[in-house]
């Protein structure tokens, strides 16, 4: 999903909002390194269900140093809380 893409990632709105959250803040935080956020896996091929995990991987321009993934990417993703289902 590139930034700015008007098309929903996934049915599920829900997630598309945190995908789109998630490539906004790593634009924000990488600027013009930043080229994308595409869906991988059972989502990228249409093989998903609601049980589904999502993959994906962020695309930059160049590579990364310590000082942006450390403070910078660290910062978008805390860690969460597991639930039990």
């Amino acid at each position: 999903m590139k930034s700015g893409n008007a098309t929903a990632p996934t049915p599920y709105p829900e997630l598309n909002d945190v995908l789109h959250l998630m490539a906004a803040s790593m634009q924000e935080t990488l600027g013009e390194n930043f080229t994308g956020v595409y869906l991988q896996g059972s989502f990228a091929v249409g093989d998903f269900d609601v049980h589904s995990d999502v993959d994906w991987i962020a695309v930059v321009e160049e590579a990364l140093s310590a000082g942006e993934t450390a403070p910078g990417l660290a910062a978008l993703f805390p860690p969460t809380a597991q639930t039990s289902q």
